[in-house]
């Protein structure tokens, strides 16, 4: 059989069928057969859709088994016999369903998988429905077969109703799994975790509860009438429904949203065993419908990525929520808010001046590196926090926040055909060109006017001529400053990230509420001091998370890297420029003309790069969180850079707004 894998046809592998004596050959068989409905080669083949050639072959099969009487007979002997040796209940129970009680579980066993061979074959559908069913594509040709097509193979299988039927032992096996999906529902549903974010006062009032009951349709206390099947399973997930917008206000967790999600395919699978088992007209489709739904999970439950955009989707959407909240107060959509904004990115740059300075100092000091890291990450972390809590600015902290606010913006603009998105976009942009120039005009001088005084006081510039040559080239355009300022636009999008995990974390674990009703706490505080401190807290975490790890991850990755032998530094636009300033005051005479209009360059670069990597990849997060498609990003794109080259301004000054004419009198 192995001679024939590759190139498989027709008539070898009905030929094939009649030498298999066992199940490890019968399933290897069915495997090959799979592989000729796939990609083997019949007549009618030319000139078709590729996508219905699976289905063309299957017909072309039927045909030749009916014209042939002795391979009809042992296609069915062989796959009625592997059918009765296989045990489908787990498969019905497992398969696309996550078999791991966890998130975390359930990640490591997907990536394992990638890289173990596949399961061994044995007595289990579920190790031969992976190998039937290896690739998304097959999903399409399932979805293709239609009722005759079906009914025909049912028929060819079929053994006159006996005890022994293969329907019959089917119909059993997919009972065992009913109750085992039920039993697991049930257990979920009455679960701590899951209860405590409803409404329903005691466990009895749960529909969950009641579940076990199914099959005598167990009247409810709260109902006069007994509740069938499906009224039961809709109240199941009208809850699950409610406990998913609980989440989205109060804060998500991975870990019970996979749990949910793991539940709702549950429900789905057994709404479609419960139409297999009832029978009917209706039993044919839902054996349609059972085989499909467990290969397209079996496929997609073998995916990293799947797994994460399922569970990932409520707390990316928290995520972006939280910082379009923030992206807001970022935009300049008139000449007044474009000239208030470029007086907080002012107060930002004079800001950011003490901190170059003392960053200076601190590289003068004989530490180790991992504790000059340390303090840096403590001198940024300090300048960020000061910069958002006295109300000023600093430009590269704002594109993860303002296309989260783009992002948002993005669900009603269709309807004015993306005119007002297109105006948004040139606000966010304005108002970040207008930080970075803001930044730029008060650091400048501010550092000069900071080493004039430390010159005053201690006799010597910040830095002395190598030092100040060294500046030069960390910035030059020749150099790698362009490779290390992309590198820290992606940390920049990083610290937005980490922000909106921990808000979200803050929200879900109730920690405001736990501060201010501490027993502890609050004898140490008093009442209203505990009060105002959770509130606090509350308003401000993304605000702290964001700076605290911004500045760390500015002060500590480098150090990291060049430890691990990577020789990756971050530059960043306003520091770089305070740096460069300093760098000038230590040259004095030495001043060469070259190599600083090749370090002013580089800092140009530097901007542009830190702003356009942090708000792409932002950008590129939230309108995934936001499920924008393709089609209507590239409508987006057109229409802005359309207007862009027609009105270029437009990122430095806002459009005017139409003038209204008064009517004539």
């Amino acid at each position: 059989m192995a001679q024939i894998r590759n190139r498989p046809e027709l008539d070898q592998v009905l030929t094939e069928a009649k030498r298999c004596t066992n199940f490890i050959e019968r399933a290897d068989w069915l495997i090959l057969l799979f592989d000729w409905i796939r990609k083997g080669t019949v007549s009618q083949d030319a000139g078709k859709d590729p996508r219905r050639l699976p289905i063309i072959r299957l017909k072309f099969l039927l045909t030749i088994l009916d014209r042939n009487p002795e391979w009809k007979e042992s296609f069915v002997k062989n796959i009625r016999t592997l059918f009765f040796e296989v045990e489908a209940t787990n498969c019905l129970t497992d398969v696309g369903l996550g078999n791991q009680a966890g998130f975390l579980q359930e990640l490591g066993e997907r990536i394992v998988g990638k890289f173990l061979p596949s399961t061994p074959l044995r007595g289990d559908f579920s190790s031969l429905l992976a190998e039937l069913f290896p690739d998304e594509s097959d999903i399409a040709w399932l979805e293709q077969i239609d009722d005759d097509l079906f009914e025909k193979f049912v028929a060819l299988l079929k053994n006159g109703g006996t005890e022994h039927d293969l329907g019959h032992r089917f119909q059993t096996q997919a009972l065992d799994a009913k109750s085992f999906l039920i039993s697991q529902i049930r257990s979920f549903g009455l679960s701590a975790p899951f209860r405590e974010r409803t409404n329903l006062p005691a466990i009895r009032t749960s529909p969950f509860f009641y579940l076990v009951e199914l099959d005598s349709h167990l009247k409810l206390q709260s109902s006069e009438e007994p509740l069938s099947f499906s009224q039961l399973i809709e109240e199941c997930e009208a809850l699950l429904g409610e406990v998913n917008q609980y989440l989205d206000r109060h804060g998500v967790s991975i870990s019970l949203i996979f749990q949910i999600e793991r539940t709702k395919r549950q429900i789905h699978r057994l709404r479609l065993l419960q139409d297999l088992i009832e029978g009917g007209p209706a039993q044919s489709a839902a054996v349609r419908a059972l085989i499909r739904s467990v290969a397209h999970t079996a496929i997609s439950n073998q995916s990293v990525s799947q797994l994460f955009r399922d569970n990932y989707e409520l707390l990316t959407q928290k995520v972006v929520d939280r910082n379009s909240e923030i992206g807001e107060h970022y935009m300049a959509t008139t000449s007044r808010e474009a000239f208030k904004m470029f007086k907080k990115a002012a107060g930002g740059g004079m800001l950011t001046a003490i901190t170059v300075c003392l960053r200076t100092l601190v590289y003068m000091l004989p530490f180790a590196p991992f504790m000059t890291g340390f303090v840096q990450s403590i001198n940024y972390s300090v300048s960020f926090l000061a910069i958002q809590f006295l109300g000023f600015t600093l430009a590269t902290k704002q594109p993860a926040s303002t296309a989260a606010a783009l992002a948002s913006k993005i669900e009603g603009a269709e309807k004015s055909g993306f005119a007002s998105l297109v105006e948004s976009i040139f606000a966010i942009l304005r108002a970040q060109i207008v930080s970075v120039f803001g930044n730029i005009a008060a650091v400048i001088p501010a550092v000069l006017a900071l080493n004039f005084l430390y010159f005053f006081f201690v006799g010597r510039d910040f830095m002395t001529h190598t030092e100040a040559e060294h500046i030069l080239e960390s910035t030059d355009i020749l150099g790698p400053c362009a490779i290390y300022a992309a590198f820290t636009g992606v940390l920049l999008f990083s610290s937005s990230l980490f922000a909106g995990w921990v808000d979200n974390w803050f929200i879900y674990r109730d920690v405001a509420e736990r501060i201010s009703q501490n027993h502890k706490i609050r004898s140490f505080l008093g009442v209203d001091r505990a009060a105002r401190v959770a509130a606090f807290l509350k308003n401000n975490m993304a605000a702290l998370a964001a700076n605290i790890s911004l500045g760390f991850l500015l002060g500590l990755v480098p150090t990291f890297l060049k430890f691990a032998g990577i020789p990756l530094d971050v530059r960043h636009v306003t520091l770089s420029t305070g740096a460069f300033s300093i760098a000038l005051a230590g040259l004095d005479t030495h001043l060469l003309q070259s190599d600083v209009v090749r370090a002013a360059l580089g800092i140009i670069i530097i901007g542009i790069l830190n702003l356009s990597i942090s708000f792409y990849l932002a950008l590129k997060f939230a309108l995934s969180a936001k499920k924008v498609n393709a089609h209507k990003r590239r409508v987006i794109y057109l229409r802005f850079f359309s207007a862009l080259a027609r009105q270029p301004w437009r990122l430095f000054w806002p459009q005017k707004p139409p003038e209204i004419k008064a009517p004539a009198a």
